[in-house]
């Protein structure tokens, strides 16, 4: 059944409700997922079992991985558009021929996947926006942040999260602490 939100109350939900909700499903997902960590599992893995501990934060709104449909693209896809952040996905990826791939990146737009988002599918009703990276990922993280940053601010999501999911060792020593995920 789709979703709907009315703007009033969309509009009523402040940054202490996501943190809250954050910090809710973050407290969950470490009671029963945390083998997951210490198994160092996949990103996706790990993002799809925060995004379930999300649903029920949030259950007025969807909340998918790694969605990459947008209702106001004409090709139904979500792009990115912004030089610097396209710039630095491509060159955290190592594409090969980056000047060439820019180019047609802010020409055609840079077909990105967030890996959670906190929305209403077909609306423009874009709550929460969710960028991970593990804490074993020999990638930087500076990439995902800056494709955090462009996309809230092309797609208009109304927060952003970056997640640094603590695996392996880490798991065990960071716990369930403030620092696992940070606003921007």
């Amino acid at each position: 059944m789709p979703k709907d939100v009315d703007p009033r109350y969309f509009n009523s939900i402040d940054e202490a409700t996501i943190q809250g909700g954050m910090r809710s499903a973050q407290n969950s997902f470490w009671a029963n997922e945390r083998q997951l960590l210490k198994n160092d599992a996949n990103e996706r893995t790990l993002c799809g079992r925060f995004a379930f501990h999300l649903i029920g934060e949030f259950p007025r709104f969807d909340v998918d991985i790694e969605y990459n449909r947008n209702h106001a693209e004409r090709d139904y896809r979500k792009k990115l558009w912004d030089r610097n952040a396209i710039r630095a996905i491509l060159e955290a990826r190592g594409v090969p021929n980056l000047d060439e791939r820019q180019a047609q990146g802010e020409r055609d737009g840079l077909i990105v996947l967030p890996d959670i988002i906190v929305h209403i599918r077909d609306q423009p009703v874009n709550l929460l926006i969710i960028e991970a990276k593990k804490s074993s990922s020999r990638i930087s993280p500076d990439a995902d942040r800056a494709k955090l940053d462009a996309l809230r601010r092309e797609l208009e999501y109304r927060y952003a999260a970056f997640i640094l999911f603590p695996t392996g060792a880490a798991a065990d020593r960071i716990g369930n602490g403030p620092d696992w995920f940070t606003f921007q």
